[in-house]
């Protein structure tokens, strides 16, 4: 075994709790590693969102990551992060990396993981007239309302439960998880997709108001709920499910989810049924996603990031509507008028996410100077041309 010094911090604490982090810099190959965390005093509750913890209380917390996680494989040069949160009294840490010599698997899939809520702590108040903070709390609620799937065992809203577990793809894929849409219970790719990436734009550019406001863990928790269902919806470059459930049939169910019995089909693009503008959405969503989390999951981002440039080149190279060339039947629902601007929108995403300027390019070269009537899930030109007046 190879020990390496761990440097840990505290970077955010609150009444009961408090937030850190270790980093290494290790100096050989490792395949495979282990962080010995001592509080010095027993902890409460210990959560870590890159690695599995074993016990999650005590005053010792053994971190390992699984197959799972692409930072399995540490190599000189690269820096292992990892956030963790605590609920107890600060205390000081002492930390131990230990690992084997590289010899196995070099690679690593960033895979998704269960979605586990941040554990409570008080609420901040923002100073003033109005409560911002207050507002940014409500706003996150709201999209822990419209989750489907396996709910976290910390879920704030007791009302609601696990729903659409049997969602699946043509092929038995696993489509659980994602938002529902509005006030009913179809999970809708192009909406979904455009409110994950305004959401993030958020997160990403006020991240200090969300950290302020002591909400920042609790939005990286929200965002990551549609992020987790778009790789699942993605199971090879040219396939993308973009629809679970029937439109009609849902509309004509009036009851919670948790209680739906009704067929729930699912609808994909292809090459020979493509939907350029979907996929731009869910390219963008994913972009943008890899900015908010390449700080916190290396692993995880870097997944985001492969699937979005993935499905950019599938949308750009097959071309079409995905509600009349895609045969997906949302046309009463979320009725697309255009593809350029969705595949520019994604364009411009990937370009702040790479800094490759052939994202610029191609972002420009469709975007026309069309000054657009709004911004909205079927109209980008505006929030594209705010991101290029940041670029």
């Amino acid at each position: 075994m190879v020990f390496l010094a761990v440097k840990t911090i505290h970077d955010q604490e609150w009444t009961g709790g408090f937030r850190g982090k270790f980093t290494c810099k290790p100096t050989k190959p490792q395949d495979g590693w282990t962080v010995t965390l001592d509080f010095g005093t027993p902890i409460q509750k210990f959560e870590i969102w890159c690695a599995k913890a074993s016990p999650d209380s005590g005053s010792r917390i053994v971190v390992r990551p699984t197959n799972g996680f692409a930072n399995k494989v540490l190599t000189p040069g690269k820096t292992l992060e990892c956030v963790f949160v605590v609920r107890g009294s600060k205390s000081s840490i002492k930390a131990q990396l230990s690992g084997e010599k590289a010899g196995g698997n070099t690679g690593g899939t960033g895979g998704t993981g269960p979605v586990t809520n941040p554990p409570g702590r008080p609420d901040v108040k923002s100073k003033g007239k109005y409560d911002y903070c207050e507002l940014l709390k409500k706003s996150i609620l709201f999209y822990e309302a419209q989750r489907s799937g396996k709910l976290p065992s910390n879920k704030r809203l007791s009302w609601r439960g696990d729903s659409a577990m049997g969602d699946r793809g043509h092929n038995g894929e696993d489509l659980t998880g994602g938002w529902y849409d509005a006030g009913d219970h179809v999970k809708f790719g192009l909406p979904m997709a455009w409110s994950a990436t305004v959401l993030l734009w958020g997160l990403i550019d006020y991240k200090d108001a969300y950290t302020k406001c002591g909400q920042y863990e609790w939005m990286l928790a929200s965002v990551k709920w549609p992020l987790d269902w778009f790789i699942k919806a993605h199971p090879s470059a040219n396939e993308l499910y973009v629809q679970v459930g029937d439109g009609y049939a849902d509309h004509g169910f009036w009851g919670p989810p948790e209680k739906m019995n009704m067929a729930r089909p699912s609808f994909k693009i292809t090459p020979g049924n493509p939907g350029s503008d979907v996929a731009g959405e869910y390219a963008a969503a994913m972009a943008a996603g890899y900015i908010a989390f390449k700080d916190v999951d290396a692993g995880y981002a870097g997944n985001l990031l492969r699937h979005a440039k993935e499905i950019f080149n599938f949308a750009d190279k097959h071309r079409g509507k995905y509600q009349i060339e895609g045969r997906v039947p949302a046309k009463d629902f979320y009725n697309s008028q255009s593809i350029e601007d969705d595949l520019a929108w994604a364009a411009a995403w990937l370009y702040r996410a790479t800094n490759d300027k052939n994202y610029l390019n191609k972002a420009m070269s469709m975007a026309g100077g069309e000054a657009g009537w709004g911004f909205s899930w079927d109209e980008q030109w505006a929030g594209l041309n705010v991101c290029s007046g940041l670029f």
